[in-house]
């Protein structure tokens, strides 16, 4: 460009992924040849590089450790979490107290209940938890007073 100084020309940079638009076998297939044509012919200077393992790499970065990884993002979102989940449990445990035994709105004869009961217990199959109800009952009216 005429009035800017040798070596300060911004130029364009083109990096390929792959060599393989400019093999000859491949130059035929799919416009290859005008894409390396407009490529390498649009500018009067060429720099052709090719890497190698003699070409130094870049210095190791310290290594870093699971916190660092995760966005900040997600540590305000999990604190948010954590806040809203007690908020609900402090709601849902509102009731902070004894529970009130309430009065049974109908009297229910006690054959009923022994009937209703063993039912269950037949229903589950649950011998061994009937019987353990028999003896501690039994156990509780025979006991002295």
């Amino acid at each position: 460009m005429p009035g800017t100084p040798a070596g300060t020309d911004q130029g364009d940079t083109v990096v390929l992924g792959a060599p393989d638009i400019f093999f000859n076998d491949r130059l035929d297939d799919h416009g290859n040849a005008s894409l390396a044509l407009q490529l390498l012919g649009s500018r009067p200077h060429l720099v052709w590089y090719l890497p190698s393992l003699a070409d130094s790499t870049p210095a190791p970065e310290e290594e870093r450790g699971f916190f660092d990884l995760i966005p900040s993002g997600w540590l305000w979102g999990t604190l948010q979490l954590f806040i809203a989940a007690a908020l609900a449990a402090l709601w849902r445990a509102r009731r902070l107290g004894p529970l009130v035994p309430e009065k049974l709105p109908v009297a229910i004869r006690a054959s009923e209940t022994v009937e209703g009961r063993a039912r269950l217990y037949r229903k589950a199959d649950a011998r061994d938890r009937a019987a353990a109800a028999l003896r501690s009952a039994t156990r509780t009216r025979l006991a002295p007073s």
